[in-house]
């Protein structure tokens, strides 16, 4: 079971509540940052596979992973891998 399953919704907002007053940033925002930077790392890092990885960061499907690293890095995990490795 998830830990967002084992609190309220209530309890979820307060959460919220205080860590934007604590952080100056949405805790959804940090927690998207946080599991993209953890793929970028796992990416540039492993020879782990793209499923692989996905689901390391708490995807159920490869492609919405994928599709979060390109919106947030502006390319695909493979071109991103690509990248760091010519560098």
């Amino acid at each position: 079971m998830t830990a967002k399953k084992n609190i309220s919704n209530h309890q979820l907002k307060y959460l919220s509540q205080l860590f934007y007053r604590e952080t100056g940033i949405h805790l959804k925002q940090y927690l998207t940052e946080y599991i993209m930077e953890r793929g970028r790392e796992l990416l540039i890092s492993t020879n782990l596979s793209i499923a692989a990885i996905s689901s390391q960061c708490g995807f159920s499907e490869p492609h919405n992973f994928s599709r979060s690293i390109r919106h947030t890095y502006g390319m695909s995990p493979s071109q991103l891998r690509q990248n760091f490795k010519q560098h």
